[in-house]
């Protein structure tokens, strides 16, 4: 796999503070130093902790060999990283120079017209002119600053290129010459992966007015740096590349390399690279892979356990030695979450100043803690935290000697055997195929997957997904043979024309013509038809006028509302399609919807891509909930989860009015019956285990008439159970509303399975979603298919923000494009939230302020992101200190990785605050996929990762994405946590069993957006950066209702004005996927021209059959509006009947009003 981040200028320095240490604690005298530095940038008028920074960052004192010239295998030293560091170009010049007019024109300013070459760039650079080395004035060095590049210029991309888990376990546990020959497969498949991209015209500079001409280039360097190890001390061969952008463009001329492009491609550089990698092991080693999740190759022979103990060898030792306890990982968890603060206070406390008792507990757990760690004295302590940080990345606290050293100790009974069994595994699997024989196959996998979670696609995608599934003993060559016979497969359409430029192979594959597939294209018309069947065809009649006014009214509903209600309940369409933004009040206006439909019978089924999604409908009072995958099931088994009669939901709905009117007792009246009804409905799991008992007991008793009376009990249970069976039993009637919420993030198999199902069986259908919010997982074109044929209602009224002005900015925000009128709207939101103190944009000067501020502090690699994630969480234990609920506040990110980060950061500072106590904390697996470790507390807000499962003993239920607190841990490790399971969604304390929680099904409280969907808050935090688009920010930013802040960290460069328009622009930009459908009308395909010409005249020109074609297509796309316009048609004749007889309505009451007053 491969990585990619860009290495500033301003980082290169920042790199420098391991290496100081090292100089501290004596590895290297201060003259070493002094000398390399001498020879490499002072020379360049550079400093001397950018050296040092260079030299600490990727070179090794041990391994000096690891660090190579890629392109020629030759080592690199200090003075090569530098040049390479700082941007060195072709001409002499560096990318943190002025510009070469610029240098020109400040060279004839002190009468210098001799060569720009290297030494007198160097005598400039240093302030210094080149005829005699005399000073320049201090205005020349003013200017030359002024036009230099800021410390923000990216002048080299670090590519980091993994090796697959098994490989780096084989290179960990061989001999040093297998391990060597295993090195060498990987730098020379790192090689032609990157000369690939070189071909392919992935390398380019930018040419012309903003860049928009794009040439291929050369980068002046190539370096790769090689480790065997994770930061943890696992095996973990990988090569930090780095990429100069400093590059030569092919007309000639020193150039910067385009980032973008180089971003664009890094997927497809590191497939290309495991498939190149692949290839040599399998050749030379005998090896055999295969391609895991689709994407990542691994090697054979190994089961995922034997990884998977290879991943965790911290807790291994942990085990194995039993040396460390369950308080040290406590302590050490605590100290290392926030070590300058401790270290602040253990200098103070030397230096006999007088600390609070808060602080004084501080320093006693500081020197437990350096106790603990080896012996060592607090002053010599190398935190965590340090240990991420860019200063300490070469220093894993292990040489390589080292490393291969405690290898060779810990190697298992096997270790020398390990090559020879995944050879084995490999020689039984027989990889050695007929390219021409797989070919279809690999082009048929490439297909699928490409349009798996996607709709339309590029060239490059395809040149991915092609690369993924291609066999380890092809050939490049062969690998671009399957690639254009998938290009040219006949399901493959074009939907837009190819550019007119293109740059070597890569421009095909990146900028090219949007491609899908026949198999997508028929989905989405079977979508739209099935749209069109059932908003057309008038399988249902309308409820009773007077009974849905008497809903509206009791709703106090608005226009937008009452439109909702007369199109789901006075049309004969069996589809009503909602579209709504968040905070719009979706469950609240679909409550008169289905009590009007209950009221004639109908029973009526909330759906969603998640249970929890699901469950929210149940304020809405539907009979039962579930998620699409078991509806689903349901469908195809022919029973679903038991629900509540309407009768039931009438008692619940007659409550909940009582409460509304404060009648006394209606809170009481309300507990009663939602225990009633949970005792009338227990779940099935207890009953089919009682009965089981029931009848093993009966069995076990010796014959007579004990025996007689207990098998008629069991025959009695089994009856009453089968009869709940029945109950359950999928409705044969065609009085059934399947509600779906969230319809915009329903992938396009459950719509279309939904839609089919309720075709076939009569049923009526409810979508509402969104698709200008979060997509769904899959493809998920569907929503906006459907709403387009059938057209929708829409809410367009937010009310969750209580701030007027908020909500106002909010609705016009969601309905804009970017328009100039949208910018304005946008741009007015963004200064409302800035001007309350809830935009937070990490600049570079609040970068550069941190470091000013922090001088002897360790930088972060991401220090932008560090910054971000710690003002979100000081801001949210602000507000917890000022008493509000964590169940009323929400942290977002847009990964899973920067959530539990969020997480982490929240969870320190409230156990640092006292809010939280440390004493609870107990370590749990917080992320399963990673089996990353972690801490949670009693008393801390978590969420759940998925349903419980009565199989493994999970007794008491819990569902994915619910929020709950922990009330405690008991001595089995089991959780006890407070959770909605109760009556009614009531909060309940739910045991979750230790097993469970080894599985990662508690986490912290903050959370992805996508996974917050639906959720209201009263304050929430969303941390984005320039990837994040409209998609995600609206909802992210439009979960609270008192406080919604963002944190955003822009490019690199930006002022934070600059930033505040970048951010205007991706709040407006889109990146859904849109239908194939919409533009596959709109264009005329060779097989559409084929099929047109079999019903032309023979003779007939290309053009005449194109125009018919297109005259064909136009003439199916007006077939579609007319249908449109039908439903749309039946709609507002709904609403206009409804108006009509609430009009008549008042009428009759005013005309009974005055009958009364003549009367008195």
């Amino acid at each position: 796999m491969l990585s990619i981040s860009p290495i500033k200028a301003s980082q290169a320095s920042a790199l420098s503070e391991y290496y100081a240490k090292q100089l501290s604690e004596g590895k290297i005298s201060r003259e070493e130093a002094l000398e390399l530095s001498e020879a490499g940038f002072e020379a360049q008028g550079l400093d001397l902790d950018t050296s040092m920074g260079a030299q600490a960052y990727y070179s090794s004192e041990e391994a000096p060999d690891r660090l190579v010239d890629i392109r020629t295998g030759d080592s690199l030293d200090q003075s090569d990283l530098e040049n390479h560091l700082a941007g060195r170009q072709f001409d002499g010049r560096t990318l943190l120079d002025p510009g070469l007019q610029s240098i020109e024109k400040l060279a004839r300013s002190i009468d210098y017209n001799g060569p720009l070459d290297e030494q007198a760039l160097g005598f400039l650079r240093s302030g210094l002119h080149p005829n005699d080395g005399s000073l320049l004035s201090e205005s020349f060095n003013q200017e030359w600053a002024a036009k230099a590049a800021t410390t923000a210029e990216v002048t080299s991309y670090d590519l980091t290129f993994s090796a697959p888990k098994g490989v780096s376990v084989i290179a960990a546990y061989s001999d040093s010459d297998t391990r060597e020959a295993l090195v060498k497969a990987h730098n020379e498949a790192i090689k032609e992966a990157l000369d690939w991209a070189e071909e392919k015209g992935i390398m380019v500079a930018r040419r012309g007015r903003d860049g928009a001409e794009s040439i291929v280039a050369t980068p002046q360097q190539i370096a790769a740096k090689t480790e065997f190890s994770s930061r943890a001390g696992d095996p973990h061969l990988h090569s930090h590349t780095l990429i100069s952008a400093a590059a030569m463009g092919s007309d000639g001329r020193s150039s910067t390399l385009s980032g973008g492009h180089l971003f664009h491609g890094a997927a497809t550089i590191g497939t290309v690279y495991e498939q190149r990698l692949a290839h040599k092991l399998s050749e030379r080693f005998g090896l055999a892979f295969y391609t895991k999740d689709n994407r990542l190759r691994e090697v054979a022979g190994f089961s995922d356990e034997v990884l998977e103990r290879y991943s965790q060898r911290s807790q291994q030792i942990a085990e194995t030695l039993g040396e460390m306890k369950a308080a040290d990982n406590i302590l050490r968890r605590k100290i290392e979450g926030d070590p300058h603060e401790y270290e602040r206070l253990f200098a103070l406390d030397s230096s006999g100043q007088t600390l609070t008792k808060a602080e004084q507990a501080k320093v006693a757990d500081y020197r437990k803690y350096a106790a603990m760690i080896h012996g060592q004295s607090p002053s010599g302590l190398r935190t965590a935290r340090q240990a991420a940080n860019l200063a300490s990345r070469v220093g894993k606290e292990e040489s390589e000697a080292e490393l291969f050293e405690r290898w060779a100790q810990e190697r298992p009974a096997n270790g020398p055997a390990i090559l020879d069994e995944v050879r084995a595994q490999a020689a039984h699997d027989s990889r050695s195929v007929d390219v021409a024989e797989v070919r279809s196959t690999i082009v048929d996998t490439a297909l699928t997957n490409v349009t798996a979670n996607q709709s339309s696609f590029t060239a490059k995608d395809l040149r991915k997904a092609t690369t993924a599934a291609a066999h380890a003993d092809m050939t490049a060559a062969e690998i671009d043979e399957a690639f254009y016979a998938a290009l040219q497969d006949e399901r493959v359409l074009a939907l837009t024309d190819a550019p007119d430029q293109q740059i070597g192979d890569w421009v095909l594959a990146a900028k090219s013509q949007t491609l899908t597939t026949t198999d997508v294209l028929a989905q989405e018309e079977n979508l739209r038809q099935l749209a069109e069947d059932l908003a057309t065809g008038k399988a249902h009649q309308p409820m009773n006028i007077e009974e849905v006014l008497t809903a509206s009214e009791s709703a106090n509903l608005t226009p937008e509302q009452e439109e909702m209600l007369a199109a789901a309940t006075l049309t004969r369409s069996s589809l009503t399609v909602v579209r709504a933004p968040a905070g719009s009040g979706k469950t609240y206006s679909l409550a008169p919807v289905v009590a009007v439909h209950q009221d004639a019978g109908y029973e009526v089924v909330g759906l969603a891509t998640a249970a929890r999604t699901a469950d929210s409908l149940r304020e809405a009072h539907v009979n039962r909930t579930m998620s699409l995958t078991r509806f689903g099931m349901a469908m195809e088994g022919g029973k679903w989860e038991e629900g509540l009669s309407n009768e039931e939901v009438d008692r619940i709905r007659a409550a909940q009015q009582a409460i509304a009117a404060k009648t006394p007792g209606a809170d009481e009246s309300m507990q009663h019956i939602l225990e009633e009804i949970e005792a009338a409905h227990p779940p099935l799991e207890a009953d089919f285990r009682r009965v089981e008992r029931q009848w093993n007991t009966a069995k076990r008793l010796p014959q007579g008439p004990e025996r007689q009376q207990a098998m008629q009990e069991a025959v009695e249970a089994s009856e009453a159970l089968e009869a709940r069976l029945g109950a359950r039993s999928v409705p044969d009637t065609e009085k059934v509303v399947l509600v779906v919420d969230e319809a915009a993030m329903t992938n396009n198999d459950d719509l279309e399975n939904v839609l089919s199902t309720a075709a076939g069986r009569g049923w009526k259908v409810i979508l509402v979603g969104d698709e200008r919010q979060l997509q769904g997982i899959g493809k998920s074109t569907g929503f906006e298919v459907v709403s387009r044929q059938s057209g929708a209602v829409e809410l367009t009224t937010t009310y969750r923000a209580r701030d007027e002005e908020e909500r106002r900015l909010q609705e016009g925000w969601w309905s804009s494009t970017a328009t100039p009128e949208g910018r304005e709207t946008v741009d007015k939101y963004l200064d409302l939230q800035d001007s309350n103190g809830r935009l937070n944009i990490i600049d570079d000067a609040q970068m550069e302020r941190w470091i000013e501020e922090n001088p002897d502090a360790s930088m972060p690699k991401d220090l932008a992101k560090s910054l971000a994630i710690d003002g979100i969480a000081d801001a949210y234990v602000a507000a917890v200190e000022a008493g509000d609920d964590p169940k009323d506040l929400l942290a977002m990110a847009a990964t899973r990785a920067d959530s539990r980060r969020l997480g982490e950061a929240i969870q320190q500072r409230l156990v640092d605050s006292g809010h939280l106590d440390a004493e609870t904390a107990t370590e749990v697996v917080i992320d399963k996929p990673t089996k990353t470790m972690g801490v949670l507390h009693t008393g801390e807000q978590i969420r759940i990762t998925r349903n419980s499962q009565p199989g493994k003993g999970e007794t008491d239920r819990f569902q994915n994405g619910w929020i709950g607190q922990i009330q405690s841990f008991t001595a089995d490790g089991d959780a006890v946590v407070l959770l909605p399971s109760g009556p009614g969604g009531s909060m309940k304390e739910t045991t979750v069993p230790k097993a469970a929680i080894d599985d990662g099904v508690l986490t912290y409280g903050a959370s992805t957006a996508h996974a917050a969907q639906g959720r209201t808050v009263e304050k929430a935090w969303l941390l984005a950066d320039s990837r994040m688009e409209r998609e995600a920010l609206y909802p992210g930013l439009t979960r609270g209702k008192a406080e919604n802040n963002l944190a955003y960290i822009p490019d690199v460069g930006l002022s934070r004005s600059e930033a505040k328009e970048a951010l205007r622009e991706q709040a407006l930009k889109s990146g859904k996927d849109a239908p194939a459908l919409d533009k596959a009308l709109l264009r005329v395909s060779p097989g559409d021209v084929a099929k047109e010409r079999r019903t032309m005249p023979f003779g007939s020109s290309d053009e005449e059959v194109r125009a018919a074609a297109m005259a064909r297509k136009q003439s199916v796309a007006q077939g579609h509006a007319a249908s449109r316009a039908e439903a749309l048609r039946s709609t507002d004749e709904a609403q206009e009947a409804l108006r009509e007889a609430a009009k008549q309505r008042q009428e009759q009451r005013q005309r009974r009003q005055q009958g009364r007053g003549r009367a008195a």
